[in-house]
């Protein structure tokens, strides 16, 4: 949660979604979860803090797995990280089947200290993230339904913008767990 000094670079979109899932494919595989990416090809470059941008992307993902993990209702679990741009940015979208959240929750969510997670839980993810992505001129938005699951949708300006995709890309991946290359 330390302040330091951003170190901007231009990235494709693209690659920052793949690290993200190659991260956490093991942790996803051990606790049974399906993790699937649903990379759209033509997102363009942003300019980011690759490091800080790729954390608070994990951080929300890692709170996706956590979120089916505690699940027990349901036989299968899931959380997919899709990327796709519209006219301005490129939006990154975390989807889990998970426990979901309440109105409560989700009205404290990105408050510093707050966590739904009991002891293991600090409070300092989802705060920290939020930061982040308002440092890069982007924004979250959330929808989430108890007992259903959760989306996040990480939006973030987009500087060398390919054509916007229209249409939900197709899943570019035979294995969901292997982000393609």
């Amino acid at each position: 949660a330390k302040e330091r000094e951003p170190t901007r670079e231009l990235v494709a979109a693209r690659d920052i979604a793949r690290t993200a899932i190659r991260t956490l494919k093991k942790k996803a595989e051990d606790s049974q979860i399906r993790l699937e990416a649903d990379l759209s090809q033509d997102v363009g470059e942003c300019e980011l803090d690759v490091r800080s941008f790729q954390a608070a992307l994990i951080n929300i993902l890692e709170n996706a797995l956590d979120a089916c993990r505690v699940d027990h209702r349901k036989a299968e679990h899931m959380v997919r990280l899709r990327l796709f741009a519209d006219a301005e940015d490129a939006a990154f979208e975390i989807e889990d089947n998970g426990i979901g959240m309440d109105r409560e929750t989700r009205e404290k969510m990105f408050s510093l200290f707050f966590s739904s997670k009991g002891t293991e839980g600090t409070g300092l993810g989802l705060f920290t993230a939020n930061k982040v992505v308002e440092k890069h001129h982007g924004r979250i938005d959330v929808e989430s339904r108890p007992g259903e699951g959760t989306r996040f949708t990480v939006r973030i300006p987009r500087v060398n913008r390919a054509p916007a995709t229209t249409e939900a890309p197709a899943n570019l991946s035979s294995n969901p767990a292997d982000p393609p290359s």
